[in-house]
């Protein structure tokens, strides 16, 4: 059965512990060669974000929702939050210019919507935005007032997670500091989940009578407490108090304030700025967050990241999280289209029986850079959300220009159809509105037939008024046919307005799911142009692997400049098993506004290098906030610098066995953003206080002050030359599973005169700020099956020579402690005379760690490639020389050796922006 998922909004907050999903989406206008606008089971086209159907499965179920039925496939049942009453939270669109006070006097008039409970409101956005709890009975007549655009879920948000101190007053030097530097007279800003509303029994009040946070009673002297501008009116995990506490760590004589980011966009934008704003009872002057909404645009800046550039502007430093998601669960790549015809499907097992044509009537997309593949191999473990846009503009406005067409007519059960005719010109952009006398009265179906027959759109939101936006592709007589929905009948008025401004969405792209064996199981199939929104998103419970196709719906004119971009994230445990890559961007949203600072998370222990799970940048701008397509793609270098993670709280969330107290560990970005804003509180203070720096000098003060680190991540290279031949070795890889068991991880090559007979990595001295006195890594040939994981030799490309010509054997170097199938020292023997000059060939084997700090000593982690060369020891911010080391012979008899290793020094890079902290060094600097 063929599922149509509309996804939905979430936020996610960038800690480890909460791992959930976040969705959203918004449908709005329909545009040119929109498919059939469908309404099944009656629910408007206007429901955005799993909204649809959420309302479809509540009729269907004759008002009942079957909340606790697991299900395969989406279910936004599970991702939707509730009130008390069972009311469904949701955003409302308004349409452009509509005024909200006369929305809401329209919403208090009317008896059916009399149980909605506005949460927050916003007109600073292009078209009002409304935030409500309302009955999901109503969300359809709400959907169909004249003031509203789209109705959108607001999905449930994750947080990206005195008695303890936190390991970063070490780490970032904090403790070098003058006494007095500890944030007196600097108010710090924090949003999150929630405060103190979480079922864990270390309470607010205990962590002010141990000394971690401030307020009456706080042993320290430090008695003035945490400003509440908004609590969590549901139960949280209470992230936001444990990054107050590696707040009030660093900077302790810091006023510290709280509000809540789980209400919704808007709300999230509002709390930002409530919490710049002095009359409020904060006025914060560095303001820090851990919340993504996944439903932020990638290719834009959204309602959050706005409300970061606002407060930028008014001189206040933003810090967010930048992610906890690597490049392997992530996508970038231009669209290149492929006809959509039983040839495309050449070299998978993709079988289209089942799927609606008009799905992919706009053809697939070719993930195959050397060839044809339409399917990518997904592996899920427990399931997975993706966030797929692409560089259409994001909730465009549509402006409506002068009047072209004012009629009314009537539809009876003896003329229930009627025609009118309309003048056109190719090139044209229009708007059309019928609606019914008094509005909304007529429940009306539009269609727009083009000049040689073709029907362009029907477009039936359950309701009236019915709109329709198109560029005209012909020039001569239209036919707008209004019909009633069932036989209804009555009359009605139909207006056509030209319109100017931004286009809206070009492209229709869905998501196609297959199993193993090709067969399909459902779809992510928004109806993109008729919500005004580039996205899909969807979420997929279950464990196992799918095929997932790219397709396109519609066919766009060629104006205006149709969409070619492709980029997706995996959240959760999604991510792709082919076609993947170790530098695709995954930090987006708020956290990369001009305006902000995101931060990447290193862990406080050996080794020194950034966490595994740290979402990469950059981010490449394609629109202005108007939705105007900027001329040349702007590209920030996101995210702008990195602190520590892992940091000892008193409840969050669980202890790590690498250090040697017992008190909870906070890892994730989530921690590292909240390390890098106290921080920036000292620099204030010693600056001379609040706004003694403009944000941008305070980033500026803060990536200079950053350690020396790895400007090439997740490679490592070297190079021998023996007489005419130059040998090259390069690891290419990031921290993630995948790396591990990945075949093309190691690339060898030779150039020039000779070949090579064999080689031996020894990585005895590799990871050289490893754990322990005796660092190193070690080659691990178990099996995927053991326990922890290992991946045997593996060849993967060859050119010049057959996978049968190289052979890998593991030396007779044990690590120690012993470990079965583990060596430090690997064996690559060739056939004689095969591998010369132009050859390469790339293999992959299990590198770990040993000994590692975990108990029992076992091989772990050791996944990432800038393990293979030098490093940097943190806090002392000196290089540690080091790295695996190869050497071999050629056919002839002669030698030749040599060592990885990583460029490190000072500068950007997309994994880290310019490094980890100095808060010793950015508190002394100058002022830029």
């Amino acid at each position: 059965m063929l599922l149509t998922n509309r996804p939905s909004p979430l936020p996610v907050a960038r800690s480890t512990a909460f791992a959930a999903s976040l969705l959203a989406l918004g449908l709005g206008i329909a545009c040119a060669a929109a498919p059939a606008a469908a309404r099944p089971g009656g629910v408007p086209a206007n429901l955005g974000g799993g909204l649809g159907q959420l309302v479809e499965r509540y009729n269907v179920n004759r008002g009942a929702l079957d909340r606790t039925a697991p299900r395969f496939g989406a279910d936004y049942t599970r991702l939707a939050i509730f009130d008390k009453q069972q009311r469904v939270q949701v955003a409302i669109h308004l349409k452009r210019g509509w005024p909200l006070a006369e929305f809401k006097r329209t919403v208090q008039g009317r008896n059916d919507l009399k149980d909605l409970r506005i949460t927050a409101e916003s007109d600073r956005t292009r078209a009002a935005i409304v935030e409500a709890f309302v009955p999901v009975a109503a969300v359809s007549k709400l959907a169909g007032l004249r003031s509203v655009s789209a109705v959108h879920l607001v999905p449930r948000p994750v947080t990206d997670v005195g008695a303890t101190t936190s390991q970063g007053v070490v780490q970032h030097r904090v403790d070098q500091l003058p006494a007095g530097i500890d944030g007196s007279g600097i108010t710090v800003g924090v949003l999150s989940d929630s405060y103190n509303t979480s079922t864990n029994p270390v309470k607010a009040a205990n962590d002010i009578a141990t000394g971690d946070l401030p307020g009456p009673g706080n042993p320290l002297g430090n008695t003035e407490p945490v400003v509440i501008l908004e609590e969590l009116d549901d139960v949280g995990i209470d992230e936001g108090r444990a990054m107050l506490q590696i707040i009030h760590d660093l900077a302790p004589k810091a006023k510290l304030c709280f509000a809540t980011a789980f209400t919704g966009q808007v709300g999230f934008a509002n709390n930002i700025r409530g919490l710049a704003d002095p009359t409020l009872g904060c006025g914060a002057s560095v303001i820090v967050d851990d919340i993504i909404y996944l439903d932020e645009p990638f290719f834009t800046d959204g309602i959050i990241a706005q409300a970061v550039d606002d407060v930028a502007a008014l001189g206040v430093p933003y810090f967010s999280s930048a992610g906890n998601r690597p490049s392997t669960q992530a996508y970038l790549s231009d669209l290149k289209l492929v006809a959509p015809t039983t040839s495309s499907l050449a070299g998978t097992n993709i079988k289209l029986t089942g799927v609606d044509p008009a799905l992919y009537a706009g053809g697939f997309h070719n993930f195959n850079p050397r060839g044809l593949d339409i399917a990518q191999p997904i592996s899920l473990s427990g399931g997975g959300t993706i966030s797929f846009q692409w560089d259409d503009p994001y909730d465009a406005p549509i402006e409506e220009g002068p009047e072209l067409l004012s009629t009314a007519g009537e539809i009876t059960t003896a003329q229930p159809v009627a025609d009118i005719p309309f003048a056109g010109t190719a090139g044209q952009a229009i708007k059309i509105t019928a609606d019914g006398v008094p509005s909304g009265d007529l429940d009306i179906v539009l269609t727009f037939i083009a000049p040689d027959g073709t029907v362009l759109a029907t477009i039936d939101t359950g309701t009236s008024p019915e709109t329709y936006a198109a560029t005209l592709a012909q020039t001569g007589t239209y036919t707008i046919r209004i019909t009633g929905f069932e036989g209804d009948t009555g009359p009605f008025t139909v207006v056509v307005n030209e319109v100017s401004g931004s286009v809206p969405v070009t492209s229709d792209f869905n998501l196609l799911f297959f199993d193993t064996n090709g067969n399909f199981l459902f779809a992510s199939a928004t109806d993109n142009i008729a919500g005004n929104r580039p996205l899909e998103l969807f979420d997929i419970g279950g464990t196992g692997t799918l095929q997932m196709v790219i397709a396109r719906a519609n066919t766009p004119p060629p104006s205006p400049t149709p969409a070619s971009k492709l980029r997706y994230v995996w959240f959760t445990s999604g991510s792709p098993t082919e076609y993947f890559a170790y530098d695709y961007p995954v930090t987006f949203g708020h956290n990369s506004a001009a305006g902000g600072n995101g931060v990447a998370a290193y862990a406080f222990y050996a080794p020194f290098i950034p966490e595994g799970f740290t979402s990469p940048g950059p981010v490449t701008i394609f629109f202005d906030t108007e939705g105007n397509r900027l001329p040349t793609p702007e590209v920030r270098q996101k995210p702008d610098m990195a602190a520590m993670d892992g940091a000892n709280t008193t409840f969050f969330t669980s202890d790590t066995s690498a250090d040697p107290d017992t008190f909870p560990n906070f890892f994730g970005t989530s921690a590292a953003a909240p390390h890098a804003a106290a921080i920036a509180a000292l620099v204030l203070q010693k600056n001379g206080g609040p706004f003694s720096l403009t944000p941008a000098q305070m980033r500026t003060i803060l990536q200079q002050s950053a350690f020396p680190h790895d400007l090439d991540p997740y490679l490592a290279s070297g190079v021998a030359v023996a007489g005419a031949t130059r040998i090259s070795f390069r690891a290419v890889g990031d921290g993630s599973f995948t790396s591990q068991v990945d075949p093309n991880f190691f690339r060898v090559g030779v150039a020039g005169l000779g070949t090579v007979s064999g080689f031996t990595l020894d990585g005895t001295t590799g990871n050289p700020t490893g754990a322990s006195a005796d660092p190193g890594l070690v080659f691990d040939s178990r099996t995927a099956a053991t326990s922890p994981p290992g991946f045997p030799f593996t060849v993967g490309n060859v050119r010049g020579l057959s996978a049968s010509d190289v052979t890998g054997t593991l030396g007779p170097t044990p690590p120690s402690p012993a470990v079965a199938g583990q060596s430090s020292t690997l064996a690559v023997t060739l056939t004689p005379g095969v591998f010369g000059g132009g050859d390469f060939f790339t293999f992959g084997i299990d590198r770990d760690e040993l000994p590692t700090a975990f108990s029992p000593p076992s091989a772990a982690g050791g996944n990432s490639a800038d393990l293979l060369g030098d490093g940097v020891l943190i806090p002392q911010g000196t290089v540690a020389a080091g790295g695996v080391t190869f050497s071999g012979s050629l056919g002839s008899g002669q030698s030749f050796s040599g060592v990885f290793t990583n460029q490190i020094g000072a500068g950007y890079t997309p994994l880290d922006g310019f490094g980890f902290i100095n808060a010793e060094a950015a508190v002394n600097a100058p002022l830029p």
